[in-house]
């Protein structure tokens, strides 16, 4: 449970960005719809129901949620499910080359996969994470 983009869906579903204590700055810069901030409150909504409940309630609580997302969505840890091909393959866990370079006013990062000495893929994102998850 470590995608961010998967957490944040299940918050939208939730309808966890209107319950969310943001300050000015952050709520007029749409911070509602962040999905690092969704993707935080759905985790603590899950550490409640943990808390309260036990880890069997969580559990549930979490799957039931999680089937009824839409396919593409659960499945779109690409970087996961490379390091499983990689692995059963060529018995090597993917190495990424990432850089970054500021473009107009804002970051953007480069990323090269390699399992052994030749690349795989490259991706681009606005974060090393989501470039390495395009690559």
């Amino acid at each position: 449970m470590v995608n961010t983009n998967t957490l944040a869906q299940l918050a939208e579903q939730l309808g966890l960005g209107a319950y969310l204590y943001l300050g000015k700055g952050i709520a007029k810069g749409g911070g509602r719809n962040l999905k690092s901030l969704l993707a935080n409150a759905f985790e603590a909504v899950l550490g409640a129901v943990f808390l309260d409940a036990g880890y069997d309630a969580a559990y549930h609580y979490y799957l039931d949620r999680y089937r009824a997302l839409p396919s593409p969505v659960r499945d779109e840890n690409f970087k996961g499910r490379l390091q499983q091909v990689a692995q059963e393959r060529f018995g090597e866990t993917p190495v990424y080359d990432s850089e970054g370079a500021r473009v107009a006013n804002r970051r953007e990062y480069t990323s090269v996969v390699f399992a052994g000495p030749e690349p795989l893929g490259t991706g681009h994102g606005a974060s090393k994470q989501e470039a390495e998850q395009d690559a």
